[in-house]
């Protein structure tokens, strides 16, 4: 039996989440704040944000979770925390 899914919730939340990270870096950014703590909070808020909002969209109300879409929204929560990361680097170079 497989297991069917709708994930609306999980991307409402996600979003939230999302918008928080995105804001919490703007913060760091224009206070000058050099702690790489919130600066790495800011990229899980947005990572975790955007692998959710990324597969609440790739997956249609009522299917299976599909590997790419795993994928996919893996590597998006890569790349926030990359970018949270680089802009770190960058405030303290």
């Amino acid at each position: 039996m497989r297991r069917h899914v709708n994930l609306f919730g999980l991307m409402c939340v996600c979003l939230g989440q999302l918008v928080l990270g995105a804001m919490l870096q703007v913060m760091l950014i224009v206070l000058s704040r050099q702690s790489l703590v919130l600066y790495m909070l800011a990229g899980v808020l947005m990572g975790w944000g955007a692998f959710g909002v990324s597969l609440g969209v790739m997956t249609k109300p009522g299917t299976q979770v599909r590997k790419t879409a795993l994928l996919v929204s893996s590597l998006l929560f890569v790349v926030m925390l990359t970018v949270a990361m680089s802009l770190w680097w960058i405030t303290t170079t």
